[in-house]
């Protein structure tokens, strides 16, 4: 699981998060590739934020550690305060589920840095 935000009370927000992931990941026969994905998803009523899955990494050389980011941005609106955050998925092309991955620290305020943020739009 990456990280959060809580948007405050009721209204529109955009959400940005950016998230990098690393590891590796070992194929087993019939399948050539895996995936990381992630998404937004909203805690506060247990739900994935439509259309905001994006790849952060495909991995297609087995035991080959990588290092990944990837950006996904969506409007949201909620009647109240509500929590989102980013969660990830590591699996073989179409298998696994969500919360089963987890994405490397940031903070640093370098290129690689992981965050969450919102911008309220409309109140």
């Amino acid at each position: 699981v990456g990280h959060s935000i809580e948007l405050p009370e009721a209204g529109t927000y955009l959400v940005t998060a950016r998230e990098t992931a690393q590891g590796s990941m070992t194929t087993i026969p019939g399948f050539s590739s895996g995936e990381w994905t992630m998404r937004l998803y909203d805690v506060t009523n247990s739900a994935a934020v439509p259309n905001t899955i994006t790849t952060v990494m495909n991995i297609s050389v087995t035991g080959k550690a990588q290092q990944q980011s990837a950006t996904v941005t969506a409007i949201i609106t909620v009647t109240g305060p509500t929590t989102i955050r980013t969660e990830g998925k590591i699996g073989l092309t179409g298998s696994q589920v969500y919360g089963g991955a987890s994405f490397i620290g940031g903070g640093g305020g370098g290129s690689n840095e992981n965050l969450i943020t919102y911008s309220q739009i409309k109140g």
